[in-house]
C-alpha cells in the first residue's frame, strides 16, 4: 500500500536494458540495490547510457572500501545481496527527505528537508533546505507516507528512519527508505 515507483531487479547487468525497455521505459533510474546515500544513482535515457551506467556501478562494487574516504562512509553494505542493481521508473518532481522516529503507537517527525533540484544523470546530494516549500497538507501527506513505509519495513517495530519521497505527477512516491537516522546534510 506504499506508493513507490515501478522498481525491478536487474539480475543480469549485461542485459538489464531489456527489462527496462519492457517493464519501465526510458528515462529510468539505475542504482545499487543496497545503497541509500545518492551514490550510485544514475538516470539513463537509452540502452547505451544504461550500459555505461551499469559499468560505473559495477566498478563501485568492485573498488575496495577505504573508510578514510568520505564517499566510502556507507559502502560497507554494498554488494551483500544477490541482486546488486535495481532499476526504477524516473520520477520528476520535488524531492524531500523525512527523518522520523516511529513506534507502533506513535511517531515523531524530526525534520523534513527539501533537496536541491537535480535532473540527472547523477543525483549527488548537495544541499537540503528546511523549511520546505511544501504546503501544510503536503507535509501531513509525506509524514504519513514515511511513517507507513517505516511500519511496513519493520513489521510494526520501533525504528529511526530516513525516507526519501518525490512528488510526481501521480502523487508522492517513496524512492528509498532506510532504517537509520538521516546523515550528512540533514
Amino acid at each position: 500500500g506504499i506508493p513507490v515507483p515501478i522498481t525491478i531487479p536487474i539480475r543480469d547487468p549485461d542485459r538489464g536494458w531489456q527489462e527496462i525497455e519492457t517493464d519501465i521505459g526510458y528515462p529510468a533510474m539505475i542504482k545499487l540495490a543496497e545503497s541509500m546515500n545518492s551514490q550510485g544513482v544514475i538516470k539513463v535515457t537509452s540502452r547505451q547510457e544504461y550500459l555505461a551506467g551499469v559499468e560505473s556501478l559495477l566498478e563501485m562494487l568492485e573498488r575496495p572500501v577505504d573508510l578514510n574516504l568520505q564517499i566510502d562512509r556507507n559502502r560497507l553494505a554494498y554488494g551483500n545481496s544477490p541482486i546488486k542493481i535495481i532499476a526504477q521508473e524516473y520520477c520528476p518532481g520535488t524531492e524531500v527527505a523525512v527523518d522520523c522516529l516511529v513506534t507502533k503507537d506513535k511517531y515523531q517527525i524530526l525534520g523534513i528537508f527539501e533537496k536541491a533540484p537535480a535532473t540527472g544523470p547523477y543525483f549527488a546530494e548537495k544541499m537540503s533546505i528546511s523549511p520546505t516549500s511544501l504546503s501544510k497538507e503536503q507535509v501531513a501527506q509525506v509524514s504519513q507516507i514515511a511513517v507507513d513505509a517505516v511500519l511496513a519495513l519493520t513489521n510494526g517495530q520501533s525504528s529511526a528512519a530516513h525516507v526519501e519521497i518525490r512528488f510526481t505527477a501521480n502523487g508522492p512516491k517513496v524512492l528509498e527508505a532506510g532504517l537509520r537516522p538521516g546523515g550528512a546534510y540533514t
